[in-house]
């Protein structure tokens, strides 16, 4: 039998993942947009200029990620992440990607989710603090260390608390991970050769260049 947050994810997904997906990627895109003039249709960017572009999409969807994460504990996202993480939701064409936009989405909640233990429910809470040592202070997607939160998370015997509006935030979190990890394979691109082009829907994408 399913536990409790693992049930509920699968029946919001049944009846409302239509619609927080279309939410989720309406936030992605404004996170992505800002106030510049980056986005512009049929721009185009080459070498170091395009890599200057590109830092800063990343780090405006960073603060996207933020404002997600930001809003549950470390041990939250961690203990939903781990039950269904992103490739549940969302087909990719390669293993790689979806195992990345999992690592990204979990980076981001250690990074910037809360401390403590207020939006769990369940049984037995383990009354104990996150060590601060485990938060990466560097970029995503830089490796951060979480076991010794995972492990917590494990023992605590605690199961999130879920409503509508935290699978909206749980879709919009895989979302923003997914679309942080192509930018990187998009900057990977650009250092390769390729040119930054703007997409006629406000997307950017690496061409010109044979990528393997």
């Amino acid at each position: 039998m399913d536990d409790l947050p693992t049930a509920k994810l699968k029946a919001f997904h049944a009846r409302y993942f239509d619609q927080a997906d279309a939410l989720a990627n309406r936030l992605s895109k404004q996170a992505l947009a800002g106030n510049s003039t980056i986005l512009v249709p049929r721009a185009t960017w080459e070498g170091i200029e395009a890599s200057e572009q590109l830092k800063v999409l990343m780090n405006r969807m960073e603060c996207g990620l933020r404002d997600i994460a930001s809003k549950h504990t470390r041990i939250y996202w961690l203990m939903l992440l781990r039950r269904l993480g992103p490739a549940d939701f969302y087909a990719y064409d390669k293993p790689t990607t979806g195992n990345n936009s999992q690592r990204t989405a979990e980076l981001a909640a250690v990074k910037y989710g809360r401390d403590g233990l207020d939006d769990l429910g369940g049984s037995v809470v383990a009354r104990h603090s996150l060590p601060a040592d485990q938060v990466t202070e560097d970029s995503l997607p830089d490796e951060a260390s979480f076991g010794e939160i995972w492990a917590k998370a494990q023992s605590s015997m605690a199961y999130p608390r879920m409503e509508l509006d935290d699978f909206y935030d749980y879709i919009a979190l895989c979302v923003m991970a997914r679309d942080y990890y192509s930018l990187t394979a998009t900057f990977r691109k650009v250092g390769k050769g390729a040119k930054l082009v703007v997409t006629n829907n406000h997307d950017v994408e690496a061409v010109g260049a044979h990528i393997p």
